[in-house]
């Protein structure tokens, strides 16, 4: 490369090498020129582009390398470097090259270095930037719309003059981006500030939204703001242009055209409808495809080009073809719906319309609108199917079921519907109005559950009607609405089922639930419900109602001894003398075993219930006969009045029943009117049994102890175990104070277990400490024999503590032999008398006596009550009494204990009349346990000593 037409400073300055590298690599052309103005050296890039031309131009380079007059520019600006020593450039078009070129000169030693850089491509781009910013401000004064340019990163906002529209000034075509955020609407400024920054973080390209824009007078205007976001080569937005359209003239107009282009907007969307123009071979000339919901895989989206025919499987091909052929030729729409096979292999079906359409152009075009139906075809498919499953729930159903319109009418009916309506012509009943199946009776009922169901909820109610034959039948029946999807109702479901039978069977169990089985009279819990009733309401009616309840009485021996089948013969004549007293006034009940109930309404006066009563003891007079034997029966009553003797239907049977207690106590058989000291007798009863329960629980039983003694030598011969009980506050109490309790086999056992046991180990105690304390009697009540366990737990009990028999004597009155259970006390007693324990008969003669019992009974010993005693010296008949009964025992090889002995004169008497043994304070009162050693220690020592009197 010939460089010797650089300057010389260069030559020396710069290696040779550099200085080649850098022309050869340098993009520009350089020239220099000497103080002649030609051209000394061009360097590679200046050859290739300017060699060809430079030999045509004159002598002077610099004034004819630039036409146009700009050579003078150039040779201006040249001697201007040259003065100032400063490159000088300046942008100029060379038409010999036909480009633009940026020309820089730099005078050095006299010459001048021209640099040629070509900047055609950028003055292209200026003057094209130049022609959009020309088109857009021509556009911009041309629309209405407000045009606005912001600048990101400086937070600035340039306005085009249509903002005076909005009455700014043009003060305000630049503004910071916080003017235009105080301009929009409060209430809309969030949400569109916060759209506009969510755009512009988000990578988005565009932004839009639609508010309300204050004008400059403070009013407000409906505006759509919209604008598009550039961005610099990393993604970061720089600039957003837009646009404000003001929507205020036509918004209703708008607002209508929204929804119906939202409207429109959602019908093609839910269509999701492919759509393909198409020539007469298939040729597919223009598409508008929808896949995007495509859930079955059909690809129906082509190219334009292809063969619309190509997409689908033989069968379907050949069909649309047939049928596209026909559109042709017959200038008519058809549809057809084709089967596809999806790259997943199910199975499609498309539905095909197929239309003859004008597109201005000779060659005939059809469109072909194709629509996935393969959900629809499942969709029948499976409603098919319901409908059959439903159909043979219809027909299998135990019910019969009914659909009615929203009037009553009938507009369906199931088959066993029919039959069990005994109905033989369906045709009849359809569109026939509900109701009319029903009694006229029943009609508001039914009227009633028709409105419920038109309102949404369901009724339901329980009727009969006739069957088209006649038969009654119970209906249960259910009216549910039927709702479509907006949740109006539209029919009615009636489901009925035939409950007759269950209703029949739930009236038999309703009458065996208050009825007793073997009479047929109203049981316990159906009397307790009519005492309330006939109470109640002649607390209303200011009236009285009278109550009986009659026990049979001794009718456990009838069963006993004629069986349980003369029993219940007694008892069903019973009852039917009862109805024949008493009804129709009263209600008859039976309400126990052998207990009966007789209530009678509108008494007027006691006497009138009394003699109620008294008729059914004369009924009971008459024997009822059982097979080829005669039952003789009769019967205790006990009365009462409401409102006189109690305040409710549970009093009212309380007081009679305190009444037949009070009767029972007296002796059975005959009636007894309540009266309140009978109520006082009750209560006192019922504390006696509280206070049992109480004893009971706390095991509070404490024997007490008193002597036996030999009349004649005063020598203690055993004890008699005497039942006392402690009282948390009160101390020691009699056995009076639960005297009602021995009269309750429960309770009664309780503390006759509790004692016993007591006065057993009491022995025990003793004989360990070898104190001869002779035999002991404990006293037993009636009630403790009602089971026939009482010999087996007492012997157990002694086996156990380890007292022999012989130490001990049992104690019963004469009444266990007339109370319950008489064979049970027998056979205890025969039991614990072969046993060894001494059988004692307690307070013989106070009414009970028999000679049979002193000859028949396991006795050993007869104890003579204290009443006799206290008055034999001064009452000749007692006396006698005595006197009958010590001979009476002696006759008998028996043994006689006088009670109550409380002075001399009286043990004197007992003597002389043979009597031996007693007891009572004239020796000594009862004591506890801890005394009785010391009392026998005492008693030998005054017995020894030969004191005068035998009082201890």
């Amino acid at each position: 490369m010939d460089v010797s037409g650089l300057p010389s400073f260069v030559q020396d300055s710069v290696p040779l090498s550099t200085l080649l590298g850098y022309l050869q690599t340098s993009s520009d052309s350089i020239v220099v020129v000497d103080g002649n103005r030609q051209p000394i050296y061009l360097n590679d890039r200046a050859r290739e582009e300017m060699a060809q031309y430079a030999a045509q131009l004159g002598e002077d380079f610099l004034a004819e390398v630039v036409e146009g007059g700009k050579g003078d520019e150039l040779t201006r600006l040249c001697c201007e470097a040259a003065d100032s020593g400063k490159p000088v450039s300046f942008e100029a078009r060379l038409d010999w090259l036909d480009a633009w070129y940026e020309i820089q000169a730099t005078a050095i030693d006299g010459n001048m270095i021209l640099r040629f850089r070509n900047i055609s491509d950028r003055r292209e781009a200026e003057e094209r930037l130049r022609a959009a910013e020309e088109r857009y401000r021509l556009a911009a004064n041309a629309t209405k719309d407000l045009i606005w340019d912001y600048d990101v990163r400086a937070g600035s906002i340039d306005w085009s003059d249509a903002l005076r529209q909005f009455g700014y000034s043009l003060q305000n075509l630049r503004c910071e981006i916080e003017w235009w955020r105080q301009r929009v609407h409060p209430v809309d400024r969030a949400r569109v500030v916060e759209s506009l920054d969510e755009a512009l973080a988000s990578g988005r390209d565009r932004w839009s939204s639609r508010y309300r824009f204050m004008r400059a007078d403070g009013s407000y205007v409906v505006v759509r703001d919209g604008g598009f976001v550039i961005r610099d080569q990393d993604g970061k937005p720089l600039r957003m242009v837009g646009s404000i359209t003001d929507l205020t003239e036509d918004h209703d107009a708008r607002q209508e055209l929204a929804r119906t282009r939202s409207l429109s907007h959602s019908i093609a969307a839910a269509a999701q409808i492919t759509v393909h123009v198409v020539e007469p071979d298939g040729t597919i000339m223009y598409e508008h495809a929808f896949d995007a919901h495509n859930r079955n895989d059909v690809q129906l989206v082509q190219s334009v080009g292809q063969n619309w025919f190509d997409q689908l499987p033989h069968e379907s091909a050949v069909a649309a073809r047939a049928c596209v052929a026909r559109v042709f030729a017959e200038k008519r729409e058809e549809r057809l719906q084709v089967r596809m096979v999806a790259e997943s292999g199910v199975e499609c079906w498309l539905d095909l319309t197929i239309t003859p359409i004008s597109v201005g152009v000779e060659e005939p075009r059809v469109m072909i609108s194709a629509f996935d139906v393969t959900a629809l075809q499942q969709l029948r498919q499976s409603l098919r199917e319901t409908q059959l499953v439903h159909q043979s729930i219809l027909e299998a159903s135990a019910d019969w079921i009914m659909i009615l319109g929203t009037r009553g009418e009938i507009k369906l009916i199931n088959e066993p519907g029919l039959r069990m309506l005994e109905i033989s012509q369906p045709e009849l009943l359809l569109e026939k109005q509900w109701a009319e199946l029903w009694p006229e009776g029943v009609r508001q009922t039914i009227g009633s559950a028709l409105s419920e169901a038109n309102d949404s909820r369901s009724a339901r109610f329980t009727e009969c009607a006739l069957t088209a034959a006649g038969t009654p039948k119970w209906w249960d029946v259910v009216l549910t609405p039927m709702l479509d999807d907006a949740g109006r109702v539209i029919r009615l479901l009636a489901i009925a089922r035939d409950i007759t039978s269950a209703r029949m069977q739930a009236e038999e169990i309703r009458w065996a639930s208050e009825h007793d089985a073997l009479t047929s009279l109203p049981n316990r819990r159906s009397f307790q419900s009519r005492l309330q009733e006939a109470t109640a309401g002649a607390a209303t009616q200011g009236a009285a109602v009278g109550l009986l309840l009659i026990d049979l009485d001794h009718f456990k021996h009838v069963n006993d001894s004629l069986g349980h089948a003369a029993g219940d013969c007694l008892l069903i004549g019973f009852a039917e003398r009862l109805r024949e007293c008493v009804e129709p006034r009263g209600i008859v009940a039976r309400v126990g075993g052998d207990e009966f109930a007789v209530i009678v309404d509108d008494i007027r006066r006691p006497q009138e219930l009394a003699q109620i009563g008294d008729k059914i003891l004369k009924q009971m007079q008459a024997p009822f006969a059982y097979e080829d034997r005669i039952i003789s029966a009769g019967a205790s009553i006990g009365a009462a009045l409401f409102p006189d003797d109690a305040a409710s239907g549970h009093e009212l049977f309380k007081s009679a029943d305190i009444a037949l207690y009070a009767l029972k106590e007296t002796g059975r058989g005959g009636l007894r009117m309540f009266h309140s000291h009978l109520r006082e007798e009750a209560q006192l009863v019922a504390s006696q049994l509280s206070l049992a329960r109480t004893v009971l629980r706390e095991a509070s039983i404490v024997p007490f102890y008193q002597p036996r003694i030999e009349l004649h030598s005063g020598r203690i011969l055993g004890f008699e175990a005497l039942l006392r009980w402690q009282h948390a506050t009160n101390g020691i109490q009699e056995p009076a104070t639960i005297l009602a309790s021995f009269r309750e086999y429960d309770i009664a056992s309780g503390l006759g277990e509790l004692m016993y046991t007591s006065v057993l180990r009491d022995l025990a105690r003793w004989r360990a400490q070898n104190v001869e304390v002779g035999r002991v009697s404990i006293n037993v009540a009636p009630a403790e024999f009602l089971r026939d366990n009482y010999a087996e737990r007492l012997l157990s009990t002694m086996a156990a503590i380890g007292i022999p028999p012989h130490d001990v004597e049992i104690e019963v009155t004469e009444h266990v032999f007339f109370d319950r259970g008489t064979h049970y006390v027998i056979r205890a007693l025969q039991k614990l008398k072969d046993a060894g324990v001494q059988i004692a008969l307690d307070d013989f003669g106070t009414g009970y006596s028999s000679l049979s019992h002193l000859r028949d009974l396991p006795v050993d010993v007869v104890k003579i009550d204290r009443s006799f005693i206290s008055r034999a010296l001064e009452d000749p008949e007692i006396g006698s009494i005595v006197t009958a009964v010590v001979e009476l025992a002696r006759s008998l090889s028996l043994q006689v204990v006088a009670e109550g002995i409380e002075t001399e004169a009286q043990r004197s008497y007992l003597l002389s009349h043979q009597c031996h043994q007693g007891q009572g304070y004239l020796f000594h009162r009862p004591m506890p346990a801890g005394m009785v050693a010391e009392t026998l220690r005492h008693h030998a020592e005054i017995i020894a000593a030969g004191a005068p009197t035998l009082k201890i």
